[in-house]
């Protein structure tokens, strides 16, 4: 059984959703009923999933920003660990 169920949002933050629920090719609705779904499941990783999203919800770093940080973190465990997947003369 579906309910309707009616909820006050800043227009931006609806408009950013739609948008972005349009790019996956899912509607807005299904995409907020597998959120919560995800977020009220028995299982640690998705409270530590919805946990992350709270802890990052302020951040005002651009992904771009993070992109490069993560290439960083991989080049530098990259070059700490090859020794054990590559045999070294």
């Amino acid at each position: 059984m579906n309910t309707e169920l009616t909820v006050k949002l800043d227009d931006n933050l609806i408009y950013a959703a739609e948008m972005y629920a349009r790019g996956k090719n899912v509607s807005l609705s299904k995409m907020i009923e597998s959120y919560l779904r995800l977020i009220t499941s028995e299982g640690s990783h998705k409270s530590d999933y919805a946990r992350y999203l709270e802890a990052t919800a302020d951040s005002h770093a651009r992904q771009e920003d993070i992109d490069i940080l993560a290439d960083e973190v991989s080049a530098s465990w990259w070059n700490k660990n090859k020794h054990r997947f590559i045999k070294c003369e």
